[in-house]
């Protein structure tokens, strides 16, 4: 009688097959096969969906000369991190500047800002290669700073006025005020029309002074004052300090008044530089190099 004999090491294989809605299972076993069929019914499951979600609550906050955005962290713990995208254009234009990891991180500094510009930014969150829909959208702007020089004068009470406009290059206006007496000048044209968009916000004006004294002895005061539409705005702010060589006076007018980019147009502002001689009968020469204004402002 013939003997079953079995292969030392059974070799198993299993194939699938789904025919007409039902699987088929064949199992073979060092030779023997075996036929397995069952229908699968899904009536009762249905398969689930996710969305990568982005972050919320973005802000953007100026801090120093850079831009900080905080935010909070996305609910999906699996994410990588979040890719940072910026534009000039507020809703539109973002390109991709950085990428943030881990996910629980929550904030980012843009230091590739320029002042006087206004930032619009978004994040994504991604997961290799699957990036959520955009975040709120948050804007900022570092304030920017230009000064200019005076080009123009509205009287001729200091001698040869006209040398005290431009940036300094020790070519003077003069005057030489009478005991307890003061020499009022003006100047003006300082194109903040062209140096400050509109809708800007001021946050500053100052003004730069550079002049010196003849003498220390004639209790000698360079006052200083605003004016809009030929108006003195707010008190004025003076040096006492008699300054013997070329000293840069710098006089904070902001809180004059609230102040708009409208109010330093050049048809409305300008700079008052008066020169005071004290009670001293020593007689004193004013030298004054250049009248600036600096102004500070957040674009719109």
């Amino acid at each position: 009688m013939p003997r079953l004999r079995l292969p030392l090491r059974p070799r198993w294989l299993i194939l699938l097959a789904l025919v007409d809605g039902v699987m088929i299972a064949l199992l073979s076993v060092g030779g023997a096969y075996a036929i397995w069929t069952n229908v699968f019914n899904n009536t009762n499951n249905a398969f689930s969906t996710d969305t990568l979600d982005p972050p919320t609550s973005l802000t953007a906050s100026v801090s120093g000369s850079a831009i900080r955005l905080d935010w909070t962290a996305t609910v999906d713990t699996y994410a990588t991190g979040y890719k940072v995208l910026r534009s000039t254009t507020q809703g539109s234009g973002y390109s991709q500047i950085d990428t943030v990891t881990p996910y629980t991180t929550t904030t980012y500094t843009d230091s590739t800002v320029s002042a006087g510009v206004r930032y619009y930014y978004v994040l994504q969150s991604y997961y290799q290669n699957w990036t959520s829909v955009n975040s709120n959208e948050a804007n900022s702007a570092v304030p920017a700073v230009v000064t200019k020089a005076a080009t123009s004068n509205n009287d001729t009470a200091w001698t040869s006025p006209a040398n005290a406009q431009g940036s300094p290059d020790n070519v003077y206006a003069t005057a030489a005020p009478a005991k307890n007496a003061t020499v009022n000048g003006d100047w003006a044209g300082f194109g903040f029309d062209a140096g400050i968009p509109a809708g800007a916000t001021i946050n500053k004006v100052e003004i730069l002074a550079e002049y010196k004294v003849s003498t220390q002895a004639s209790n000698a005061t360079l006052v200083t004052q605003t004016k809009v539409g030929g108006v003195l705005q707010g008190a004025s702010i003076n040096d006492a300090s008699e300054p013997l060589a070329d000293f840069d006076f710098i006089a904070d007018h902001t809180a004059a008044r609230a102040w708009t980019r409208a109010d330093l147009l050049d048809a409305l502002f300008e700079v008052t530089i008066g020169a005071r001689r004290g009670s001293s009968n020593n007689a004193v020469t004013f030298s004054l190099d250049s009248v600036r204004v600096r102004v500070t402002y957040t674009p719109p």
